[in-house]
């Protein structure tokens, strides 16, 4: 028998995301203190924090549609996250490893969300069928 999730910490999807917050946030202390390093890093902090923040929000609303459109948030929150990883390391912020290990993550994540995306849509199609 499967044990029922209880809080939003204890999906290994949240879990993920919230320790590539943890980890983009270390990172951007390392960079420079000028005004475009800044800048991105704030950009970088924004969308990383906003993947795990809207699968919590998403739980906490549960109803089909809002628990969708939370986690259709986060997916494109990863893909911003993805494109905000270049540019630091574009200029050079950020090192090869460091890049490869956060790309990794957000490339991790989103067949994670896609599936739970799929199966919440699944049962909203069946529940307005069964009506």
């Amino acid at each position: 028998m499967e044990k029922k999730v209880e809080s939003f910490q204890e999906l290994v999807l949240w879990r993920k995301a919230h320790e590539l917050f943890l980890r983009v946030a270390e990172d951007v202390e390392r960079f420079p203190p000028k005004t475009s390093p800044r800048t991105i890093a704030g950009k970088l902090i924004r969308s990383t924090g906003s993947i795990s923040t809207n699968i919590a929000e998403g739980w906490d609303r549960r109803s089909g549609a809002e628990y969708i459109h939370s986690l259709t948030i986060a997916r494109g929150s990863t893909h911003e996250t993805l494109n905000w990883l270049i540019k630091p390391h574009t200029l050079i912020f950020i090192d090869e490893d460091t890049f490869s290990a956060r790309k990794s993550s957000c490339l991790e994540i989103l067949p994670m969300l896609n599936p739970f995306i799929g199966t919440l849509r699944k049962k909203q199609a069946n529940r307005r069928n069964s009506k």
